[in-house]
């Protein structure tokens, strides 16, 4: 299966605008890529949030919102997988969400974020509370978000699933990406880990490829980009 791990610039609060990336992104590699892969709150931006329940409420998607349809309708038109972080709202409550929709528009999973994420201690911020594993064209994938595959009892947890992709979203300031505090809790891993950083107005990019715990292939902060993996070749 080949993955395209993709470092793009987030227009915070505008999703027509990021969705207009991802479109671009699907034309330019439909014919290289099974899957491709975007950051931690891609579709909305980390800082579209302002901290009013209210307000934040009013304006997220839902996991069946139109933004959401129209992936579906993407991914089955052109044939290929998607997976990207979103700001999710269900009810009354608010979640950093990581979507995989399939190549027939499927969606296959919808990962919430165990470990705290938001600048707000109302109940509204909310977070996701199960680790699932999931079977995509006979390989079995697990999602983390960012700092929960740093929190030691989720790694643990992680290191008994014997999946073979773990899909690794995070949001981390310049500079951090690829340190090894940020990093570390790979280096006990064996499955292919696919890391991939948001791009905004704080964070600054980045895509890492792991396998066994060793970096395999990067691409650097501040950088757009794409890094292709094939999993057959390892």
């Amino acid at each position: 299966m080949k993955f395209g791990l993709l470092s793009l610039k987030t227009q915070s609060g505008q999703p027509q605008k990021n969705l207009t990336q991802i479109k671009r992104c699907i034309g330019l590699y439909r014919n290289q890529c099974d899957v491709l892969c975007f950051g931690e709150s891609f579709l909305n931006g980390y800082s579209s949030l302002v901290y009013d329940p209210k307000e934040d409420i009013d304006k997220l998607p839902t996991n069946d919102d139109n933004h959401i349809r129209l992936l579906q309708v993407w991914a089955h038109r052109y044939q290929i997988a998607l997976s990207f972080g979103y700001l999710e709202k269900e009810d009354d409550k608010i979640y950093s969400s990581y979507m995989f929709i399939g190549d027939e528009g499927e969606i296959i999973n919808n990962y919430r974020r165990l470990t705290p994420s938001f600048n707000s201690k109302d109940e509204t911020y909310s977070h996701g509370q199960n680790i699932e594993t999931f079977i995509y064209k006979d390989r079995k994938f697990v999602t983390l978000i960012c700092e929960d595959l740093r929190k030691q009892a989720v790694l643990e947890e992680v290191k008994d699933l014997d999946s073979d992709v773990i899909l690794w979203p995070i949001y981390m300031s310049s500079g951090e990406v690829f340190s090894e505090k940020s990093t570390h809790c790979v280096n006990e891993l064996k499955p292919l880990v696919l890391m991939v950083n948001a791009f905004d107005e704080d964070a600054k990019g980045g895509v890492g490829v792991y396998l066994h715990g060793q970096l395999i292939k990067s691409l650097a902060e501040n950088k757009e980009g794409i890094i292709t993996v094939d999993d057959t070749h390892y």
